[in-house]
This record gives structure tokens, sequence and C-alpha cells, in this order.
């Protein structure tokens, strides 16, 4: 018999793909209080659950039965629970994969011991700064800090898998490059996060509290190379429909997922709060089936998230929504500003403008700009029927005009924007502009084209720019109205050089 050589990391995919469509993760609050005193914590101050070890045992035996492979045991502070060598044991026993999460505070050389016997998937420690004064001000508890670095210190020399993990606030970005530094001195894998959560059962702080302004948290999310590079793929990445169904609901939680908080309520996630389905009165089959219903939930009619092609970037979640303002359909701006920032920081460097001397070489560009312009045109005219000859027509018109300049604008290597233009003499005729869907209104893309055209056509300040805009066409209209462009006549347009080049260069010449 051919012996087969199989690896822990293939078994568990092949038990990943076994399990599709059971559970694949659980997370378990096993308790929703801690020794410190953060302000920003989700978790109300006056909280005082924890899970009894029977009924987390009757949770993981379930688990199991629905091929659960891992867990996560969660809290407030999991060491605080009285149980918790117990709850860990049983679930090491039953073969389940666990991650911990932990504010190190508690964890001494005994602990050390228990988990180099008996080895979790990872630990996650929290972190809140790098010195005494800065643990301090986000803790409230005195020396905690000696506390979680001796805690650090006894990690990163054994052979666990331990991840450091902080979140990014008004509090402390002004040291965050420091506190980061500190977190990678120690050795140890290190993550960061900018989204701060909102209180799950809403009654005090606002995120705003808290929260980094977008423009800031962009700023220094790009100061960071690994970063940079995810976000330049995710926009990129943008065109592509991943996420174009019609539900609210368009990740995979409360289906190969769930969280199961200190009060024994089951809910889809951490984010989406839930009292209709407790560990008392109900199974976590009977939840799953509950969830697939209520994920069913689609998109109002005012919902600005429905059509928005920016969710792979903004950090979509329908749940943190409703925890902000009691509604999944609503969403909140900050959101949207981390999205339109990160997507103005990436193209900021990837755009590019190609001069396209010969069109009729240029066969894959030439459909692409067609492609564009089609779309464009069937959103400003619903009656709009293209016709088999369009093409051709089109083709001809913009290959045969010998005096017609062409502005590819290409984002790596896709068209995304192009400009034509004519010039006679001191007058320089605007005669198209046509901007991909998702690259409108990112506040980048418009104006490195109009620079791409001021740079090409050496256009003067004592020159006439003319444009026609079609009358329906209203964000045009609006766009060349703030560029200073006036209206002539129903549909022609124009501005002097001078004012264009004040525009773009937002100075006075």
């Amino acid at each position: 018999m051919k012996q087969i050589d199989i690896n822990s990391a293939d078994l568990i995919g092949l038990l990943y793909e076994q399990s599709e469509g059971k559970i694949n993760n659980c997370s378990i609050e096993i308790i929703n209080y801690c020794p410190f005193k953060c302000d920003f914590c989700y978790i109300p101050k006056d909280s005082r659950n924890h899970l009894p070890y029977k009924k987390i045992k009757k949770i993981l035996d379930e688990l199991l039965k629905l091929d659960c492979l891992s867990i996560l045991f969660t809290g407030g502070e999991i060491l605080l629970h009285p149980e918790f060598k117990k709850i860990y044991l049983y679930a090491w026993n039953k073969g389940f994969r666990i991650g911990l999460n932990t504010n190190g505070y508690l964890f001494n050389e005994e602990w050390l011991e228990f988990f180099d016997e008996y080895k979790p998937k990872t630990i996650e420690i929290s972190i809140y700064g790098y010195n005494n004064k800065t643990y301090h001000q986000f803790t409230h508890v005195k020396d905690s800090f000696p506390k979680v670095e001796k805690t650090l210190n006894l990690l990163k020399n054994c052979d666990i898998k331990t991840t450091l993990k902080s979140l990014l606030t008004k509090q402390n970005y002004s040291y965050f490059d420091k506190l980061v530094k500190y977190a990678k001195s120690k050795g140890l894998l290190f993550r960061w996060d900018f989204v701060v959560f909102p209180v799950i059962n809403n009654s005090h702080h606002s995120c705003n509290d808290f929260r980094v302004e977008a423009d800031r948290a962009v700023d220094i999310l790009f100061s960071y190379h690994d970063i940079k590079k995810y976000f330049a793929t995710k926009v990129f990445e943008m065109g592509i429909p991943l996420l174009s169904n019609n539900k609210v609901f368009q990740c995979s939680g409360g289906k190969d997922s769930i969280h199961i908080d200190a009060k024994g309520n089951i809910r889809m996630c951490l984010c989406v709060p839930n009292k209709e389905l407790n560990i008392n009165n109900n199974t976590i089959t009977e939840s799953l089936i509950y969830f697939e219903n209520f994920k069913r939930m689609p998109f109002s009619k005012e919902s600005k998230c429905k059509d928005c092609y920016k969710k792979g970037v903004c950090r979509y979640c329908p749940g943190r929504f409703y925890l902000e303002t009691g509604d999944y359909n609503c969403n909140v701006e900050w959101y949207c500003d981390i999205a339109n920032g990160i997507i103005r920081k990436v193209r900021k460097k990837t755009l590019k403008g190609l001069y396209l001397d010969n069109l009729k070489k240029r066969q894959k560009l030439v459909q692409a700009m067609y492609k564009i312009i089609i779309n464009n045109i069937k959103k400003t005219n619903v009656d709009f029927n293209e016709k088999e000859d369009d093409y051709k027509k089109w083709f001809h018109n913009i290959t045969t005009n010998k005096d017609l300049r062409t502005i590819v604008l290409l984002d790596r290597t896709k068209v995304c924007a192009y400009l034509q233009y004519i010039i006679l003499g001191d007058n320089y005729f605007i005669c198209e502009i046509q901007v991909d869907d998702i690259y409108q209104g990112d506040g980048i893309t418009f104006r490195k084209l109009i620079g791409e055209f001021i740079k090409n056509s050496r256009i003067s300040a004592n020159a006439s720019v003319l444009g026609n805009i079609n009358p329906n066409n209203l964000k045009s209209i609006t766009v060349f109205s703030k560029m200073g462009f006036k209206r002539t006549n129903k549909n022609n347009y124009h501005i002097g050089g001078n004012k264009l080049l004040e525009w773009f260069y937002g100075k006075k010449l």
C-alpha cells in the first residue's frame, strides 16, 4: 500500500471541508467581568455574569455533535472564572482547537506550566500601553503594566503560540507607534485594529468618544507597509461583485460560526445582540435554523449600503451599525469615511495616465473605454438599448478623427477613466469624459484625469476650455460647475485656462 504523507495543516483543511454546512468555530464568553476598567470596553461596567461549568459542558457536547473544530474562550477575563481549569481541560480532552483571549494580568508561572502541558491553539493578549503611565491611563489599575510585561516575558520563551493585539483610539494615537514598537520588541506575533466596538447594550459611551477620526486613522494605517499592501489589493478588487446579493448580512456568522455570551444567549456573532435564544431553552441546532431565517433580511430601499461597492474596504458590519443606530440598515458615516480615505490613498499611487496616439492599435483599451461609456449612458438613460453595430460606429468615429486626442487613466492594468479632446489654436474642446462607476466620487480619479489633460495638452492660462454636457447628467453638471465652468447655452460650458489651472493647483496663478 502506498504511504501518504499528510501534515497537520492538511488534516485540518480536510476536516473543515468535511464539516461544511456545520459549525466550524464558536466563541464562548465564559465570563463578562474583568479586573481592568477600560473606558472603551464594549462590556457594560456593571456586568457580573459567568457561565458555570455544567452549562459550558453542555455547550461543548452539542458543538461536538455539530462537528465544531475550534472554540475561543473569551471574556471579560477568562482566568477569573472559578472553574476555568475544569472547563479548559474538558474542551482540551474532547479534541477542540482552543483559542484564549486574556489581558495577561493574572497570568503567572503556574498558568504557564499548565498551558505548556495542555497547549492551546493560541493565546491572544490585549495590550494597552508601553509603560506604567500609558497602561494606567487605559486600565485604571495601578501597576497593571509590570504584571502584564512579566506575562509577555514568560510567554516569549515558551512553545505556545502567542499573539499580542491592540486598539487604536483617540487616547493612544499620539504614542501608538511606541506601543507597536514595544509589542514587536517582545518577539511575539502582533496585530492591531482601528474599529472601536460599540457597547453591547447601547447604555453608555459613544464610539465617537474613542475612535480616531477617519482621516487620521487612514494615515496611521498607511504608515505600515503590510496594511497598505492589504488595502491596495482590497481597493483593486472592488469591482468584483463579491457582495452583490440583496441581503443585509453577507458574512458567515450564524452559519459556520456562532457566539455565546456570559448570560447564555446564543448569537450569530458578538456584534449581533440576541435575547430570543438561550442555552437554557434552545439548542444550538435550533439557533442555526433561526439564524438562517434571520439572515434573509433584505436591504431596505433607503439603505446606502445595498449597491455600494466599498463594502470590502469599509469593514461593513450591520451588527455594529445596529449597536450604534438601532437599525441594521442604517450605515455609520465613519465607516464610509474610512473607505473613501483608503481608496484615495491607494489610487494616488496606482492611477497612471496614458496618452494614446493610435487607437487602432489599442483594441483592448478601446473596448474597455466603450464598456465604460455604455454603462454610464445606461445609468442616465434607462430607455437606452445598445445595438449590435453601436461599437463599430463609435470605434469608427474616434479612430477616423485625426484631431482627436485620447488620455486613458489606468489603475494598474485596468482602464478606469478616459478623456478625449481637440485643440484648435487656444481653444481646447473636451469631447468626452467618462469615469468607471466604481471610480466616481472617490475624490482622486477625476482630478487625476484632469491633471493628465493639463499636462499632456500643455494648456496655458490664456486658453479657453469648452465642453458639452448632457443636460440629463446632473452629476457631471454639478462637478463642472464646482470646477468653475460656466454654461454658455443649453449644453455647452466654458472655463478660462487660468481658472482651470487655479482649480487644479489650488492657488491663483
